[in-house]
C-alpha cells in the first residue's frame, strides 16, 4: 500500500511540475506573439532556472535567439538541447533552421546530412539538403539527391526542376531590328550562342550583323571562373574582319558576392581598324537581390579624344515562376555607347534609352524572350536621331 501511494504521489509531483513549465512556456509565447521577445527570453530563462532541463523550454529559448538573429546563442543553447536530448528532431530542426536563415550553406550541408541519419524520410530536412547544394552551385550532386529521392513533395519538385534548369547548358538564337526616324538603313542583327553551366561556365557566340550598310560577324568567348566562395571572375575576347565591329576586343571583371549583394568592377579595350589606339572602358557595378526583384546599378567610364565619357545604367528584374521566366526594365543614359558597333558611334553626346523585356520557359526545355526599346541620341554636331529595336530569342535547354 505504501508503495502504491507513493507512486501516485511521484506521478502527480510530475504532473505538476510539467503543468508548471508549461505555464512559463505559454507566458513566453504569449509575449512573443505581440512582439516582446525580450519579455518571452525572461519567462523562459525563469522557467529554465526551476526546471532546467525540460525539453520544450530549451526548444523554444533556442527558437528566440533565432528570431532576434542571435545565432552564436543559439548555438549554445542547442549544444544544450543535444547533451540532454541527443538525435532530438527538434533540435534539428531549429539546427537545420539556423543555418539556411544565416544562409551557411556548407553548415546547412553538414545539418541536414546529419538529421537525415536520424529522420531520412523527413521532407523537411531533404529540402534543406537539395537547396543547400543548390547555393554552393553542386549542380550534379543535387540533380543526384533529387533523382535518388523516392517519394518528393511539390517544394523537393520545384527544386529539381530548378537544379535541371541551372546545371544544363544552352544553344539558341538572337536577332534584332532597328528603325530610324531619319535617312539611315536599318540596323540587323543576328547571333547564335552556345553556353556551358557549370561551376566554371563559358559560351562561345557569332553574331552577324548589317549596320551602316556594311555587314559582318564577329565572334566571341565569355568564360565565368568561380575564384573563391564569394568571387568569380569573367574574361571575354573577340575578333572581327568587319569594319562595323572592333577589330579585336578583351575584358576581364571582378564580382564579389555577399548573400542577397553582389558588386563588381571590370575594364574592357577595344581596336578598331581605322584607330592606332585602343579605346579602355572601365566599368563598376552593385546587384541587390529582394523578395522576387533583381536590380542592378552599373557605369561605364571611358577617356575618348581627351574627354570622359559617362553612361549610367539601370536593371530592375521581376522573376515570376523561375530564373527564365521574368519581366526586365534597362534604362540608360549617358555619352559612353555600350554597344559600339562602329568607331563613328563614339562620337555621340548623350543618349538615353528604355528597353523592356519578357522572358518565358516552355516544357522545362525552350527559353523564348521579346523585347522592345528605344533610344534618343544626340551628336556633337546637333544632329539627333531616335532609333526603335525589337529583339527575340529561342535557346533550347539539354
Amino acid at each position: 500500500m505504501k508503495k502504491l501511494i507513493y507512486i501516485i504521489c511521484l506521478v502527480a509531483s510530475v504532473g505538476v511540475s510539467a503543468q508548471e513549465a508549461m505555464d512559463y512556456l505559454n507566458q513566453a509565447k504569449e509575449h512573443a506573439s505581440n512582439g516582446q521577445l525580450n519579455e518571452s527570453l525572461e519567462a523562459i530563462r525563469n522557467g529554465l532556472a526551476v526546471y532546467p532541463k525540460d525539453h520544450d523550454l530549451l526548444a523554444y529559448k533556442t527558437r528566440i535567439h533565432l528570431w532576434r538573429k542571435e545565432y552564436a546563442m543559439a548555438d549554445v543553447e542547442l549544444d544544450v538541447l543535444f547533451g540532454h536530448y541527443p538525435n532530438d528532431y527538434e533540435g534539428f530542426e531549429l539546427q537545420t533552421t539556423r543555418d539556411l536563415w544565416n544562409e551557411d550553406w556548407v553548415q546547412l550541408e553538414e545539418s541536414t546530412a546529419t538529421a537525415l541519419a536520424s529522420y531520412p524520410d523527413d521532407a523537411g530536412f531533404q529540402e534543406k539538403r537539395l537547396l543547400s547544394l543548390m547555393k554552393q552551385e553542386k549542380y550534379a550532386l543535387a540533380e543526384d539527391y533529387y533523382t535518388q529521392l523516392p517519394q518528393k513533395n511539390a517544394k523537393i519538385n520545384e527544386l529539381g526542376r530548378q537544379v535541371k534548369l541551372y546545371y544544363h547548358d544552352q544553344v539558341g538564337v538572337a536577332a534584332s531590328y532597328s528603325q530610324f526616324d531619319q535617312v539611315l538603313s536599318p540596323w540587323t542583327e543576328g547571333k547564335v550562342q552556345y553556353q556551358h553551366v557549370a561551376k566554371n561556365s563559358w559560351n562561345v557566340s557569332a553574331t552577324y550583323a548589317n549596320m551602316f550598310d556594311e555587314a559582318g560577324v564577329r565572334f566571341n568567348g565569355e568564360y565565368y571562373p568561380k575564384l573563391g566562395k564569394n568571387l568569380y571572375g569573367f574574361v571575354e575576347a573577340g575578333v572581327s574582319q568587319a569594319s562595323i565591329f572592333p577589330e579585336y576586343q578583351a575584358g576581364t571583371a571582378l564580382t564579389y558576392v555577399l548573400k542577397a549583394f553582389e558588386v563588381s568592377a571590370g575594364a574592357r579595350a577595344l581596336k578598331f581598324q581605322a584607330q592606332d589606339n585602343l579605346i579602355h572602358i572601365y566599368t563598376a557595378a552593385a546587384g541587390y537581390y529582394f523578395s522576387r526583384y533583381y536590380a542592378n546599378y552599373k557605369a561605364y567610364f571611358s577617356m575618348i579624344e581627351s574627354t570622359g565619357e559617362l553612361t549610367h545604367t539601370f536593371l530592375l528584374r521581376r522573376f515570376l515562376t523561375n530564373r527564365f521566366h521574368y519581366i526586365q526594365l534597362n534604362a540608360t543614359n549617358g555619352s559612353m555607347p555600350l554597344q559600339i558597333s562602329n568607331f563613328s558611334e563614339v562620337s555621340r553626346l548623350d543618349a538615353s534609352s528604355v528597353l523592356l523585356t519578357y522572358s518565358h520557359l516552355f516544357g522545362h526545355q525552350f527559353i523564348v524572350n521579346g523585347s522592345i526599346g528605344g533610344q534618343m541620341e544626340e551628336y556633337r554636331n546637333g544632329a539627333i536621331r531616335n532609333r526603335m529595336t525589337v529583339g527575340v530569342g529561342v535557346f533550347k535547354l539539354f
